[in-house]
């Protein structure tokens, strides 16, 4: 058994921040003066606070006497910001303190009168302790608020996190509820790896504003994955769903004109331990702008006249305040908590202005009973709790019973009839270690479970309870989905699935090894027998020369008469090609790439506009874009790589696109990158330099200096045994040496500019200028060479 230490689902990137003393007016820099140096601070001006705050500021023995200093409420405020990773929300962190005893919340009747309240954050703040923006204490009404802060690492390096909390509100059910429904989380992850192989199939595709996809994509994406069973309670839009989670994730990229996967990316994090995915899961749907719960896929803008979404900030601000109610659950008991009196609780902790979207166009639409009869309720605490069980109540149980059940994080309860129906909800163990990490945990069984059964007809049955992200992703890549509910799923071993695999630069061995060791009733003979012969007949190419080759094609296919290809692609000859161009009013693109590419020697990469379908397409395997710039590294050339792309095809791929020859450099290391393993030595040598030829030649020569040598470096330089370095300076003190004159090299920097002509590059780095674009045509000599 082993446990996985998860991270505390809200904390933050710990960020480095600096006061900014030369920003602080006179009569603050006085003030912060005075506390951390004392009253000797006083006579002293600006400038010279600034200069003694900035020596105390870096005294890490002063930064931890002033901490000790402190209040205990005022080291509590540091420790609960220390918990959320050194920064937090206002939001978050007023709650945290209410919740903690160090303030007192504001009741409604004090929020329309003038006074000034005890607030540590503020005093923190003026001292330096804390950095953020501030709101005046004795402003007036709901502008009164606890600002978003950020503790300096100076600070943070003293201060111990604070404790978990409890949710002690809501009291459990008297009895488990009549039905119930949870999710594994193995089904969310094959979801997600049959999302991943849809687009990875696609290649590219276009976006609109904000990464999202265009009707015409989400179409054609869900034509690609199995359709789902018809639930109420099934989070709307399914595909932007998926899609979005992987954009957030880091999974799918995006420039603003176009989308891409990044399949290593994929892979990391499908072989990540279960509880650890769930959790990178809620971290990336608490930052999703392209989707919300209970409404599905909405544009990244707004419309004026009609809103198509809730405001981006608002649906973060009460993700963020959900999850937090969920983390103190996690750390009590792990009881069935009815839904309705789980919302009125948080309503009281959170209030009507902490959780306010203003929507209410939800797919659930859930009958509350404190929310009947709003309308002729009086003004008051009652009137406001029912408008907010309509309105943020309706979306928080979008949330908590559709969305999180669907991530497998919670488990949904029912009970009662049509009009006395009561829903429940409580933690799943992952659910429990996901909030409440990282002092709850769970144990799970190391080493690769069987979860796989495999029948006679190909059939392959994935048991969820049982399969890791692993087997999850291995059986995406050789078989093709069929089941999309329950708990055991249905997938089928097809000559094609097995091609695709293959040509994914998996072994026969290698799928043969997997799905033996992962099967509980072993391989049957007669699979064997066909992962075989379909491996031999996949070997048995047919080339063919003369053809263009369609991607990224409108449905109006049948123009071109060729012959369909995977999802995207047509392959017809090249007079058919040019002609069903034109009767698309597709733009051909030229079989010989442009050369207006430049790279430099640290792999920086400039292409030219418009790119080419297929240069973009084979930058994608080799470079890595990160803010808008193209680049080759180390970790993408080798996860070309992995997908069967030497280092020598980088090179001829490049070079065909270049204005310019490859930078040296760079050419020996994306060879060294793709597996050359080119070698140096880099270390600490004795060197002996004699310059004169004759003296040189003759200590060569001498049987007294031989034993102390290594070998020679250049003319006139002996390398010495490390541990010989004494005796050989005392031979030459007999022989009358003189050791003082310095060592004299020359520079490697050549003295003038070479003349004549160019020389050719070497034929590794030379390849016959060839590219399939739109419509690429290839000829027999090129595909044979390939």
């Amino acid at each position: 058994m082993t446990r996985t230490v998860l991270p505390f689902i809200l904390a933050n990137k710990p960020e480095r921040v600096e006061p900014g003393f030369e920003h602080l007016r006179s009569d603050s820099a006085k003030r912060a003066a005075r506390f951390w140096i004392g009253k000797e601070a006083t006579p002293l001006r600006k400038a010279e606070c600034i200069e003694r705050l900035n020596r105390a500021w870096r005294d890490p023995k002063r930064v931890a006497e002033v901490v000790a200093a402190l209040r205990p409420e005022e080291r509590a405020v540091l420790a609960v910001v220390r918990r959320f990773g050194g920064s937090i929300s206002g939001g978050i962190l007023r709650r945290e303190l209410v919740a903690r005893g160090i303030v007192k919340d504001l009741k409604r009747e004090d929020l329309g009168s003038y006074h000034r309240e005890a607030d540590p954050v503020h005093d923190l703040c003026e001292r330096l302790l804390l950095i953020g923006g501030y709101r005046d204490s004795s402003s007036y009404g709901y502008s009164r608020g606890t600002p978003s802060v950020t503790l300096p690492a100076q600070v943070a390096a003293v201060v111990e996190p604070a404790s978990s909390l409890v949710w002690k509100a809501s009291a459990p059910l008297e009895k488990a509820p009549e039905s119930t429904r949870s999710r594994a989380l193995a089904q969310m992850m094959v979801d997600l790896e049959q999302t991943t192989r849809a687009l990875q199939a696609q290649g590219g595709w276009k976006v609109n504003q904000g990464g999202v996809l265009p009707a015409a994509g989400r179409n054609r994406l869900g034509k690609l994955l199995p359709p789902q069973a018809s639930d109420p309670f099934e989070p709307p839009d399914r595909v932007a769903f998926d899609y979005s989670l992987l954009c957030a994730l880091g999974v799918v990229e995006f420039d603003g004109v176009e989308g891409w996967l990044e399949p290593e990316r994929a892979e990391r994090l499908f072989h990540r331990p279960h509880e650890l995915q769930a959790s990178e899961w809620i971290r990336a749907w608490m930052a999703l702008r392209i989707w919300q719960d209970g409404i599905g896929g909405v544009p990244d803008r707004d419309n004026r006249e009609t809103s198509t979404r809730i405001d981006p900030s608002a649906m973060h601000k009460a993700r963020e305040l959900l999850v937090w109610a969920l983390t103190r659950i996690a750390h009590s008991r792990n009881d069935w908590i009815d839904l309705e009196t789980f919302l009125l609780d948080l309503f009281a902790v959170i209030g009507e202005h902490g959780l306010s979207l203003y929507w209410h166009r939800y797919t659930w639409q859930p009958r509350f009973a404190t929310a009947a009869g709003k309308d002729k309720l009086p003004g008051g605490f009652e009137r406001s709790r029912a408008y907010w069980m309509d309105d943020g109540g309706i979306w928080a149980a979008n949330a908590l019973l559709s969305t999180f059940v669907h991530l497998g994080v919670v488990e949904r309860g029912h009970s009662g009839g049509a009009r006395s129906e009561r829903w429940s909800f409580r933690l799943t163990d992952v659910g429990k270690a996901v909030f409440g990490a990282p002092e709850v945990q769970i144990e799970k069984t190391v080493g690769s479970e069987k979860c796989l059964t495999i029948q006679p007809s190909h059939e392959i049955l994935l048991y969820l309870d049982a399969a890791d992200g692993g087997a999850v992703m291995m059986l995406g890549r050789i078989a093709s989905r069929e089941s999309t509910t329950g708990i055991v799923q249905s997938f089928t071993l097809t000559r094609g699935s097995v091609y695709g695999a293959l040509e994914g630069g998996l072994t026969p061995a290698e799928i043969e090894s997997f799905l033996t060791a992962r099967s509980r009733t072993g391989l049957p003979a007669n699979v064997a027998h066909s992962l075989a012969e379909w491996s031999r007949k996949r070997d048995a190419l047919v080339v063919r020369g003369g053809v263009a080759v369609g991607a990224n094609l409108p449905d109006e296919q049948d123009a071109l008469r060729g012959r369909a290809v995977g999802t995207r692609f047509v392959v017809a000859s090249a007079r058919v090609a040019s002609k069903g161009g034109k009767d698309l009013g597709i733009a051909l693109e030229s079989d010989t790439p442009v050369r207006n590419w430049s790279v430099d020697e640290h792999g920086a990469v400039s292409p030219g506009e418009p790119m080419s379908v297929i240069g973009r397409a084979r930058l994608r395997r080799f470079a890595s874009l990160s803010g808008g710039s193209w680049r080759i590294t180390s970790e993408s050339v080798r996860a070309a790589r992995e997908l069967g792309i030497p280092g020598d095809q980088v090179l001829a791929w490049l070079s065909a696109y270049l204005s310019h020859e490859v930078p040296s450099v760079l050419a020996i290391a994306i060879k060294n990158w793709g597996g050359a393993h080119g070698k140096a030595f880099l270390g600490n040598v004795v060197l002996l330099q004699v310059s004169e030829p004759k003296a040189f030649d003759a200590l060569q020569r001498s049987d007294r200096l031989r034993p102390f040598l290594m070998g020679t470096l250049a003319p006139g330089c002996f390398i010495v045994a490390a541990d010989m370095r004494d005796q050989v300076r005392k031979l030459l003190g007999e022989l009358g040496f003189a050791l003082d004159p310095p060592c004299k090299l020359e520079s490697g920097t050549p003295s003038a500019t070479p003349t004549g002509p160019t020389p050719k590059p070497k034929a590794s780095l030379r390849r016959k200028k060839t590219a399939r674009s739109r419509f690429a045509v290839i000829d027999e000599e090129d595909e044979q060479e390939r």
